[in-house]
C-alpha cells in the first residue's frame, strides 16, 4: 500500500516537473536543496530529489521552501556549500576509488570521512578507533587492512560501510539504520530496532546526512525515504 502511494505521488511529481523547474528547500542550517516536488505529512516533509530518489526532513529542519518563479529561472543557481576540506588531491583520488570499489556514492564517503576524523588520518579517539574512517583495530583485523596507513583505511571503512548498508537491504531507513551501525555497532541496532537512543549516534547521523546532502561535488544520486533523528544542532567533528 506504502509503495502504491508512493509510485502515484512520485508519478504526479514528475509529471508537474516536466514543466516547471525546481523548488528550493532551505534548511535552518543554511543549506539550499533543490526539489522536483514535495509533500508534507505527520510533522515530516517529503522531498523528491531532482535525481529521483526520495528524502524526508523534518518540518523543524525546514527554514522556508522558495516556489520556481521565471524571475529564479533567469538568475544562476546557487552553489551548494563545498565540504570544508584541505584533502589533498590523492585523497580525493582515494576517495572516488575505495568508494567505487565498495559500490558506494563518493560523497557519503566524504561526508563519512569528515564526520569521522575532519579529514585528518593521525586522528585517534578516545576509545582507540584510528585514521580517516576511526577504524577500531579489531574491526581493521577481521577487514584485513592496516588502519594506519591512510588508503588501506579508506578501503577498510568503504567496505565496513558497505556491509552495513547491506546488512539493512529493503528497509525504508537503510543509509540512516547503516550509518548508526557504523557508529555505535549494529548490535546496538538491532537491539534497539533503529538508531540507538544515545545522543553522540543521534548527532553523528545528523552530520553525516547533512553533509551527504550539502555537498556540491558529488550530489545524492541514491537515496531511500529518510527521517533524520530528533533535531538539534548538526554538531562538529569528534574531537581525537
Amino acid at each position: 500500500m506504502q509503495q502504491r502511494l508512493a509510485w502515484r505521488l512520485l508519478t504526479s511529481l514528475l509529471i508537474a516537473a516536466a514543466v516547471c523547474a525546481a523548488d528550493t528547500v532551505v534548511l535552518r542550517s543554511g543549506y539550499r536543496l533543490p526539489v522536483q516536488g514535495y509533500e508534507a505529512s505527520d510533522g515530516k516533509i517529503r522531498l523528491l530529489m531532482p535525481n529521483g530518489g526520495w528524502i524526508a526532513v523534518l518540518e523543524a529542519d525546514v527554514d522556508r521552501i522558495e516556489p520556481d518563479t521565471p524571475e529564479r529561472r533567469a538568475k544562476p543557481s546557487v552553489t551548494r556549500a563545498e565540504p570544508a576540506s584541505d584533502a589533498s588531491d590523492a585523497l580525493e583520488s582515494a576517495i572516488a576509488r575505495f568508494s567505487a570499489e565498495a559500490g558506494l556514492p563518493p560523497a557519503l564517503v566524504r561526508a563519512v570521512v569528515w564526520a569521522e576524523s575532519d579529514f585528518r588520518q593521525g586522528a585517534v579517539s578516545p576509545k582507540g578507533a584510528i585514521g580517516l574512517m576511526q577504524l577500531m583495530p579489531e574491526t581493521a583485523a577481521e577487514l584485513g587492512v592496516n588502519p594506519r596507513d591512510s588508503e588501506q583505511n579508506l578501503q577498510g571503512g568503504t567496505a565496513y560501510l558497505r556491509q552495513m548498508l547491506d546488512r539493512f537491504e529493503g528497509d525504508p531507513e537503510q543509509l540512516l539504520k547503516a550509518l548508526a551501525a557504523y557508529n555505535a555497532g549494529p548490535g546496538q541496532v538491532a537491539r534497539h530496532g533503529g538508531i540507538p537512543p544515545f545522543p553522540e549516534t543521534a548527532a553523528y547521523v545528523r552530520r553525516v546526512v547533512r553533509r551527504y546532502l550539502a555537498d556540491g561535488k558529488n550530489p545524492p544520486d541514491r537515496t531511500a525515504e529518510q527521517a533524520l533523528p530528533a533535531d538539534g544542532d548538526p554538531g562538529a567533528p569528534p574531537e581525537d
